[in-house]
């Protein structure tokens, strides 16, 4: 498990996995440990950075990020920050970007193939089931790249 990983996990949920305000503190920062093992103590809140993920970067529990890291290195689930080079050009440029992105599978080249975005519900029917594995398989099939919020 990479410590910085567990710090770049810490970061996202501190701030709320807003990547303008991840990256913000990185480039202020260098990296997430740096983030971490700031005080906050005489920073004010701005229109980027609220009171509220101050309060959440004062609070320096890292036992919620290293639950998330090891349950992805278990689970084969990769982890992607808004600053790696991996991470999609034309996603960061959408003003609300995320801060990280969990990755199942190969990552694709979204600039050479179309992609669809599914989003579904956290009580799903049998036939919700039923529907979007029909919906993703022949999106798949078809060659689009199908990206969902897992």
């Amino acid at each position: 498990m990479s410590n910085e990983l567990c710090y770049s996990v810490w970061l996202a949920n501190a701030v709320s996995s807003r990547g303008d305000a991840y990256c913000r503190l990185i480039e202020k920062f260098g990296n997430a440990r740096g983030v971490y093992a700031y005080t906050f103590e005489k920073e004010k809140a701005d229109k980027l950075i609220t009171r509220k993920m101050l309060r959440e970067l004062k609070n320096k529990d890292l036992s919620e990020a290293v639950s998330v890291v090891d349950y992805c290195v278990t689970s084969r689930i990769g982890i992607l920050t808004c600053t790696d080079g991996a991470y999609p050009r034309l996603l960061r440029e959408i003003s609300d970007f995320p801060a990280l992105l969990y990755v199942m599978g190969n990552m694709p080249d979204f600039e050479r193939f179309p992609a669809t975005a599914v989003v579904g519900t956290r009580k799903m029917t049998e036939y919700g089931m039923h529907v979007a594995y029909q919906l993703g398989y022949g999106l798949a099939w078809g060659g689009s790249v199908v990206v969902s919020g897992m």
